[in-house]
């Protein structure tokens, strides 16, 4: 038989045998439930209806922003400053437009068979876990001035950070194990209502809090970087906090009907905002005032005071002080030759033939003066 309920709910079936006192001992049945009979709702769940649609479209986003991010990638390896915390921002891209892929095939294949397939589904969230890490690792190392200020770490900061990142991924696993396997198939439960996922989300908040720490004081010792850490902390404090303000309104204020499909489309959102803004921060051009490497790649390499690469808030160019500016030292043709980088350009200065070479961040060549 077949019948139309027009609100969400859930059916149940009780079977038994008047006829016989030992009840139902032996039955063969076969069960159809829809939700109507168009492709994208037949044999999806009320709480998933529209998952598919949302997905696909953020395919199409996260598709759209490799392929920009490949493109200032070129620009910026052009002008050799393609750091590496452009390149795990790459890295982290690519890995979720895999994962956004593979989650939208395990929806079409619900949507033609009307059965999950775990494996495709844990798949694609766990590349979606390593995506996420690998941003909020890339947003750490930057409030700390990474590759902007600075072109390592401390000992001890460095071990601090992958303590840390370490041990916010195991818990995402951890809670993506948990919801697999340890919640109950017949309850609509969201992800993160487990003790795993509240361990997650608040590892996100101090997280977040470690993040503000930062960029105050690498704001306070470099106060001239104030355009890109002005966007740069407002942008990713909303992007940091957008995940626990959506789990707790999602586990306390959102109907089971309503929840999975706005939490999907909130989040994927939020991530979409993340990416975007750093690849404005970044593009390489002369409009961007906010644009944050100021030193080559090939010059980060040779630093004896690598500590610090830049101190674009207090530059003596007039005397070259070597605590507020980075130096590099070589022997070009046996003879001397001192590097420095100052604001947006570097500048290469010969002691013995005078010349000096000005390098430009939004220029491929070099001039020399």
């Amino acid at each position: 038989s077949s019948g139309i309920n027009a609100e969400y709910g859930w059916w149940y079936f009780a079977i038994s045998n008047c006829d016989n006192p030992n009840g139902v001992t032996r039955m063969a049945y076969t069960v159809n439930l829809t939700n109507g009979d168009t492709f994208w709702t037949r044999h999806v769940s009320a709480d998933e209806i529209g998952i598919l649609e949302t997905d696909l479209v953020f395919v199409i986003l996260f598709l759209y922003l490799i392929i920009a991010s490949s493109k200032v990638a070129r620009m910026l390896a052009t002008r050799q400053l393609y750091h590496t915390s452009f390149k795990i921002f790459m890295a982290s891209v690519i890995l979720q437009g895999i994962a956004a892929v593979v989650m939208v095939i395990y929806r079409i294949m619900i949507n033609f068979t009307g059965e999950e397939n775990k494996v495709v589904n844990y798949f694609g969230k766990a590349v979606g876990v390593i995506a996420e890490t690998l941003f909020i690792l890339l947003l750490i190392l930057l409030s700390k001035g990474w590759t902007v200020v600075r072109g390592r770490l401390s000992t001890q900061g460095t071990m601090i950070l992958s303590a840390s990142i370490t041990f916010y991924f195991i818990a995402q696993v951890v809670t993506l194990f948990w919801s697999a396997y340890m919640f109950d198939p017949g309850e609509v439960v969201y992800e993160y209502e487990s003790l795993p996922g509240y361990v997650t989300v608040s590892c996100l908040i101090l997280m977040w809090i470690w993040f503000c720490t930062c960029n105050y004081h690498t704001l306070a010792n470099y106060p001239a970087q104030n355009k890109f850490y002005g966007i740069f902390f407002i942008a990713y404090s909303i992007w940091f906090l957008a995940k626990p303000v959506t789990v707790l309104v999602a586990a306390f204020q959102l109907q089971d009907h309503y929840r999975e499909k706005a939490v999907n489309v909130v989040l994927n959102s939020n991530l979409f905002f993340g990416y975007s803004v750093f690849l404005v921060l970044t593009r390489p051009s002369t409009n961007n005032k906010m644009f944050p490497y100021n030193v080559k790649t090939s010059q980060i390499g040779v630093s004896d005071t690598a500590d610090e690469i830049v101190d674009a808030a207090r530059p003596k160019a007039s005397s070259f002080e070597r605590a507020n500016m980075f130096r590099a030292s070589g022997a070009i043709n046996g003879k001397r030759s001192d590097a420095y980088a100052v604001g947006f350009s570097s500048v290469s200065y010969n002691a013995e033939s005078g010349n000096m070479d000005i390098f430009s961040p939004y220029s491929t060549g070099d001039s020399n003066i």
